[in-house]
């Protein structure tokens, strides 16, 4: 059975392993693996060429390829490439990547939330119809907005039988606002109206068959964007609000939006660089890229938390169900660098730890770039790699009761103990443990989506982000000049961290669940 690969170039290899670096260039390897058997000789190669924006040595200096190879092997393939000692250092298992945010529903009885996973897309059907045929059940569905009344089309309803919260029954509202939900039960123990942006989520328990449940949904600007408002008390309130400060978010890429000015965007699918890139394969990259620099037009946006930082976006995903490779996220990571980003957000985790992408992590620190990624969404006792290494600042996700409507979604992950407010929590879903490092807002996030709108997301894919933006913060403080004027190395990125650290504070709770530092605010 053969297994995919990722084999890179000479010159990424030497990059890697701390060799000092002259002009890089992410593009077709002229040293491209040579192997010894022939079965694989066909192997497809998937890179493009393009140039870096940033030289580590004067432009006379022969740029190095970086580049990478998509190979598949078996495992006595493998081995005698291993024995001609022709890959040494250069080939790499293929690992995928996903998005760390929590769907809707996404929890069951044992606080295992329900996190993005590649597989093939589901199905919308059409507005007022059921997913389950031949049911016996049924109730009638009304939608409309609170506070005008008008009928809300295309709004998810999502019924459950059981408190174990599966075999969900599924239906959208049609034009006037109205569905039919056919189910095999009795009764449902939950209903859920999901709306796809704009208005808050609504539920209700115990529904029994053949009667009409009405939803009267309100907008977040009724209620005002209350988790990120949390964190602007101290450095998010400072004037420089992370101006001059650049800040690389290696995600689902960033769509189009009236409150986002992304500085640069572009894509590496396949190890294929494409400049001026601006898809959004999901609403996860926009929805982070608002939550550290959301800078809205009028009074009805959704403010980020830096929004006078530059926001660098970079594509490694390349359809709604699939992960991002490592390869990609390697040399996103080296893009990033060489475009002199001073943060690197990661909202995004793997289920096994990784060689390649961690020495592209060492390359960032060695560098004075400032990492931090997000814990993982699986409730485990462990930080999700790569928010594991050492190097990096690994986010947790908390949240507050007051920042949304009691009978939302949102609720759901809300799990004693309380912190020392008695309205904090540590969300049901986020993973700990001795390596967490800090926690930030991560439920009933509301930030940017394409098209204009805006969502309220759950997941340490949101906290992530909010720790990104106060480290941008602190960063374009006058007092911390020094910190961000500092030569490009690991000394900078160490007192990156450490200035950080600086503005963390304690939510009450034992260190293992909200991070060794606290909150950073």
């Amino acid at each position: 059975m053969k297994k995919e690969y990722v084999v890179i170039s000479e010159g990424f290899a030497e990059l890697l392993n701390g060799a000092q670096p002259q002009a890089v260039a992410v593009g077709r390897g002229v040293d491209a693996a040579t192997f010894a058997t022939s079965s694989v000789g066909g192997a497809r190669v998937v890179a493009k060429k393009a140039a870096m924006k940033r030289s580590f040595a004067p432009a006379s200096a022969k740029p190095r390829p970086v580049s990478t190879r998509v190979v598949q092997l078996t495992d006595q393939e493998l081995a005698r490439e291993k024995r001609a000692n022709r890959l040494t250092g250069r080939i790499f298992p293929v690992v995928h990547y996903f998005p760390q945010v929590v769907s809707l529903p996404g929890s069951d009885p044992y606080g295992k939330a329900v996190t993005f996973t590649p597989a093939k897309a589901a199905l919308q059907p059409a507005a007022g119809s059921a997913i389950r045929a031949g049911a016996a059940s049924s109730v009638n569905i009304e939608v409309v907005d609170a506070e005008t009344g008008s009928p809300l089309k295309g709004i998810e309803i999502i019924g459950f039988a059981t408190k174990a919260r599966k075999n969900p029954f599924r239906v959208f509202t049609d034009a006037a606002g109205k569905a039919k939900l056919a189910f095999d039960s009795v009764k449902l123990t939950e209903l859920w109206a999901s709306p796809p942006h704009t208005y808050w989520s609504a539920g209700k328990s115990n529904v029994t068959a053949h009667q009409t449940v009405r939803f009267e949904l309100a907008t977040w600007q009724q209620t005002g964007n209350r988790a990120l408002d949390i964190l602007r008390n101290r450095a998010a309130a400072q004037v420089g609000q992370g101006e001059g400060v650049r800040v690389a978010v290696i995600d689902t890429g960033i769509g189009k939006h009236k409150d986002l000015n992304i500085a640069k965007n572009i894509s590496i699918i396949n190890g294929a660089v494409v400049a001026d890139d601006r898809v959004d394969v999901q609403p996860h990259g926009t929805h982070v890229a608002g939550i550290i620099a959301g800078a809205p037009t009028k009074k009805s946006g959704a403010l980020g938390i830096a929004p006078k930082a530059e926001i660098y976006g970079y594509r490694i995903f390349s359809g709604r169900n699939s992960g991002g490779s490592n390869s990609d996220l390697a040399l996103a990571i080296l893009q990033a660098t060489n475009d002199k980003c001073d943060v690197i957000n990661l909202s995004l985790s793997s289920g096994e730890r990784d060689p390649l992408v961690k020495a592209a992590l060492k390359f960032a620190d060695d560098r004075g770039v400032l990492v931090i990624a997000a814990a993982g969404n699986h409730t485990a006792t462990e930080v999700a790699f790569p928010a594991s290494e050492k190097t990096v600042v690994s986010v947790g996700a908390m949240g507050c009761r007051t920042t949304y409507p009691k009978d939302s979604l949102h609720a759901l992950r809300a799990v004693k103990p309380w912190g020392t407010t008695k309205t904090h929590f540590i969300a049901r879903f986020s993973n700990s443990g001795a390596n967490l490092i800090c926690s930030s807002v991560g439920v009933a996030v509301v930030s940017t989506v394409p098209g204009g709108k805006f969502q309220a997301m759950d997941g340490t894919s949101m906290a992530c982000p909010a720790v990104s933006a106060i480290a941008a913060c602190l960063l374009s403080m006058e007092e911390h000049s020094e910190v961000l004027r500092m030569p490009p190395n690991k000394a900078r990125s160490v007192a990156m961290r450490r200035l950080l650290y600086t503005a963390c504070s304690s939510l009450g709770f034992d260190p293992s669940r909200q991070g060794k530092k606290g909150l950073p605010s």
